[in-house]
């Protein structure tokens, strides 16, 4: 008698992992222009932002101080004051070797990055 129950419920157990498996899958994603938000002022709750995303390529510190970290500095806090989740997502194009080792132009574009945001969100 017991032994049925045993596996009956190791099978559920089982159908309850693959069935969060299945749910945690996909997720779809719409990327939207931040213009088109603004424009379209009644927006449905399912079609209003959760996260802003602010994609740069940047590859040299100076670039980054000169150009990018002022416009991140203001977007950043524009979104924050709105009570706006946001995210900044580096992409890098450099394949060269120092870049792994974390001495190359690249990793340092990062750290600045990393220590310019991190304070201000849980995760960087």
């Amino acid at each position: 008698g017991g032994e049925g129950g045993v596996k009956g419920g190791e099978e559920a157990e089982r159908e309850k992992r693959k069935e969060e498996r299945v749910r945690a899958g996909r997720v779809e994603v719409k990327f939207v222009c931040e213009e088109e938000v603004r424009e379209r002022n009644e927006l449905n709750s399912h079609e209003r932002p959760y996260v802003y995303v602010y994609v740069t390529t940047v590859s040299d510190v100076e670039s980054y101080k000169q150009v990018v970290r002022p416009k991140l500095k203001k977007w950043t806090s524009t979104l924050t004051e709105k009570g706006h989740e946001w995210l900044v997502l580096w992409v890098t194009t450099r394949t060269d070797e120092k870049r792994k080792t974390r001495k190359g132009p690249s990793y340092k574009v990062l750290e600045k990055i990393r220590g310019d945001f991190s304070g201000k969100k849980e995760k960087i």
